[in-house]
């Protein structure tokens, strides 16, 4: 009796580690980035935004990472990683501070750049 107790609770203990495992790695592949490119300089420069970090403070404002790319040798490296806050009402942009919320010095700009505008169709009014 004693021996199906201590394997009874050997099993359960078990079981509960491997799905608190589960459980906690789980987290960590849900935020997983999805870059999706958005605008291509001849090859030269490409950007991409992360679909996955796509926040919406209010029903006109959209926050986003972009990333800016330079091909070398066909390859993609980074140059730079920041994150933009655009209007999607008044079609203004702005770029936050790095790892923040926080506006810089400079105030909205409004979007009349290819570049821009092709990430304001990208992250504004989609579904």
């Amino acid at each position: 009796m004693k021996a199906l107790i201590k394997i009874y609770l050997l099993s359960t203990a078990f079981i509960s580690i491997i799905v608190c495992l589960i459980l906690f790695n789980f987290p960590k592949s849900s935020l997983a980035e999805k870059w999706i490119l958005f605008y291509n300089s001849q090859d030269e420069e490409k950007y991409y935004f992360d679909q996955e970090s796509i926040e919406k403070p209010d029903k006109n404002i959209v926050r986003v990472w972009q990333r800016k790319v330079m091909v070398v040798n066909d390859k993609e490296e980074e140059v730079e990683k920041t994150r933009v806050e655009i209007d999607c009402k008044k079609n203004t942009y702005k770029m936050l501070k790095e790892d923040s919320k926080e506006s810089k010095a400079k105030p909205a700009e409004r979007i009349r750049s290819t570049k821009m505008q092709a990430l304001f169709e990208n992250v504004c009014y989609k579904k």
